[in-house]
């Protein structure tokens, strides 16, 4: 863990990159520890991710706000993104 000397002892930080690669280099922003940051900071992920990962007319009924599908579509959307960071392959087994 990458440390800063300080007078009154060391200082440990983490480097944590949340912003859109769309969005290019951003400016840095220090949280303090008991700050804190909300679920909010992915909301701005979400329509790319589900674009990409999610094929079906749910999709396209709930963002035309026909019907409300988020219960049904967060999971699929975690299980997407489940099964592409293990590599596990969730087609095969569809009947």
């Amino acid at each position: 863990m990458p440390t800063l000397a300080r007078p009154h002892g060391p200082l440990h930080y983490e480097v944590t990159g949340l912003t859109a690669p769309w969005h290019g280099a951003p400016e840095t922003i220090l949280f303090h520890h008991g700050l804190g940051i909300t679920s909010d900071i992915w909301l701005e992920w979400l329509a790319p991710l589900a674009d990409r990962l999610l094929q079906t007319p749910l999709l396209a009924e709930h963002r035309a706000m026909r019907r409300n599908h988020a219960r049904r579509l967060w999971p699929q959307l975690m299980l997407e993104l489940w099964a592409e960071r293990w590599n596990v392959d969730i087609r095969s087994h569809e009947s």
